[in-house]
């Protein structure tokens, strides 16, 4: 099952890249039908600091190639 949370960056990208379903509210493994979240606020809080932490680890690798 996919963890969200501020701690474990990895979790969220992988998350992200990982295939979801949506039935009757909740967001689903594609592959395994585990259950993931329930959509609303919770599940887009998660994906804004999806995109914090995926646009902080890009200036980091932008400032090591300069």
């Amino acid at each position: 099952m996919i963890v969200y949370g501020r701690s474990n960056g990895k979790a969220l990208r992988s998350a992200l890249d990982s295939m979801t379903e949506v039935r009757n509210g909740y967001i689903y493994a594609a592959a395994t039908g585990e259950r993931i979240a329930k959509t609303g606020n919770t599940i887009m809080m998660s994906l804004q600091e999806v995109l914090l932490i995926m646009g902080a680890s890009s200036e980091t690798r932008k400032q090591r190639r300069n």
